[in-house]
């Protein structure tokens, strides 16, 4: 906000807003509505009676610093609860002397507003189930937190419940009650005799971010149907995570998941640790026209990937820890006549038994897959072999990691940056494109070799950043010298590579070599840029 806007502000608010700095020199009313103050500044309830004199007090909000931690005083806290009986909002968060909340808060009848959040808060008092008026309750990333009051249904007015980051192991009984409820953050299904899916159900308004977890505690399909995820049209970021432990009924599992098809309406998908060998239908079916991310992660047992390829609005898709899954072909691309149309970027990762990608033929993939790719990692795929895209026009970044065993050629790729390549002998590289800014490579001699050789030919294709590392029987670079257009260069773990003093680089901003290049003992001053 601009000083002069600011000033307006406090000209206009009068005596009804209060901030409370170091350089106050007006003090606080009786007329004072919301007080504010900055808690970088330390502890500047110095004076016993700061707020005695605003019994009338609507709002108390510190305003923090991230990345810092504050205290405040037992003192402080009583006179809050004590004295401000009259209090709408009340914030003590990021207070990392908070570990309780003292039962007198149940004397802030009126209060509409509660934040907690990154407080080191264990329990939350019964006496918070007594807010009636209480429409907001923060208590995110406040890790130490266990459980939740049994009275909470009693909050027939919260709106908003924020428990993400927390480590709550259940829900409290009857949720279905908070018929209000619009922001639920986090919806942990219960054992046997705790709470069930269905009370999702009975809460129609959800909107904005759910999480579904321990969902290996539903038994019955039914119950899943009954918390009518289909019905919740404002939900736009979903994610449903079973838990861990060995699944014995895979199909159960499927059921369930086919039960729990969400509202066309949804953005973004997370599901983890789902134990069953296939997906439900609804997962990649083309109706989800607003879906721009998908993440499936540690289905360790499914051996089928989805059709998302169908998904129109696809941005954002995330593929981790499929231990079945042998081949990536047909069945993910889908029955679309242009698979992927608007992804972005792509990853798979710890898939132990994939073997190969299989393409939809170099002609159709050339004029439809993926013809908006812009990042592609593939990471721990030590069984990958060959069938790798053969054209992405809009590839800007590849990372290649731990794969091993792969020999098929890189993607043709004539908008590419960024290029990683780590322990990976055994890639072609079609050509090196004028537009490759950053290269790095990692444990791959031979892939180094390649690449420098193909750059001291390629005059065009000349990085500006080049990574090198883990590559000790490297002896020198082709030709004994580096790309002129290099500003920044890494050298580590290579020890006999032999470093060419004779160049002069113009260029080079930049220079860092660790444990590398042992025959280098100085470096000549007209080595480096002059400017």
């Amino acid at each position: 906000m601009h000083d002069l806007i600011n000033d307006l502000a406090r000209f206009v608010s009068g005596e009804i807003c209060f901030r409370l700095e170091d350089d106050n020199s007006i003090e606080i009313s009786e007329k004072t509505r919301h007080f504010s103050y900055v808690m970088a500044l330390g502890d500047l309830f110095k004076r016993s009676d700061i707020l005695r004199k605003a019994k009338r007090l609507r709002t108390f909000l510190p305003l923090y610093l991230p990345d810092e931690f504050y205290c405040l005083s037992n003192k402080v806290r009583r006179e809050l609860l004590i004295n401000l009986r009259c209090l709408r909002v009340l914030s003590l968060s990021n207070y990392h002397s908070i570990c309780e909340v003292p039962d007198s808060i149940s004397e802030l009848i009126h209060l509409r507003y509660l934040d907690l959040s990154r407080t080191l808060i264990k329990r939350l008092s019964e006496s918070v189930s007594t807010l009636y008026n209480l429409q907001t309750l923060k208590l995110a990333y406040c890790y130490r937190l266990r459980q939740l009051p049994h009275g909470m249904h009693n909050l027939i007015n919260l709106r908003h419940l924020d428990m993400i980051g927390t480590c709550v192991e259940e829900m409290p009984a009857q949720m279905s009650k908070l018929e209000n409820l619009q922001t639920l953050s986090t919806f942990i299904v219960g054992k046997e005799n705790g709470v069930k899916i269905g009370e999702l159900g009975k809460l129609p308004n959800l909107r904005g971010t759910l999480s579904i977890k321990k969902l290996k505690n539903v038994v019955n399909a039914k119950d899943a149907f009954e918390a009518r995820l289909k019905d919740k049209k404002y939900l736009e970021d979903l994610s449903l995570e079973w838990g861990y432990g060995i699944t014995e009924d895979t199909k159960g599992v499927r059921c369930v998941l086919e039960k729990l098809a969400p509202h066309s309406n949804l953005k973004k998908l997370q599901v983890l640790n789902y134990g069953g060998t296939r997906f439900p239908d609804w997962l990649g079916d083309n109706s989800f026209c607003n879906m721009v991310s998908v993440s499936l992660q540690n289905c360790e047992h499914c051996c089928i990937l989805p059709p998302l390829g169908q998904l129109p609005a696809l941005k954002h898709l995330s593929i981790e820890g499929f231990d079945e899954v042998v081949t990536v072909g047909p069945e993910f691309y889908g029955n679309s006549s242009q698979p992927f149309p608007t992804l972005k970027t792509l990853r798979f990762s710890w898939m132990p038994a994939w073997e190969e990608w299989c393409s939809l033929g170099v002609e159709d993939e050339c004029r439809r897959a993926f013809p908006h790719l812009q990042e592609l990692h593939i990471e721990s795929c030590q069984s990958l072999i060959a069938g790798l895209p053969k054209h992405l026009p809009s590839l800007r970044k590849l990372v290649i990691e731990y794969c091993e065993q792969l020999v098929s050629p890189l993607p043709r790729a004539s908008a590419i940056r960024e290029l990683e390549l780590i322990k990976c002998d055994m890639v072609v590289l079609f050509e090196l494109p004028h537009t490759l800014h950053s290269l790095k490579i990692k444990g791959s001699q031979v892939v180094v070799e390649s690449l420098l050789e193909a750059m001291s030919i390629q005059i065009q294709a000349c990085p500006r950043r080049l990574d090198i590392s883990d590559c000790p029987s490297l002896v020198s670079f082709p030709g004994s010298c580096l790309p002129t257009t290099l500003s920044f260069l890494s050298i580590k773990n290579c020890e006999n590579l032999q470093f060419p003093l004779q160049q002069h680089h113009s260029s080079l901003e930049h220079l860092l070599i660790v444990d590398s290049c042992d025959s280098l003992r100085s470096v000549p001053l007209d080595f480096f840029p002059k400017s």
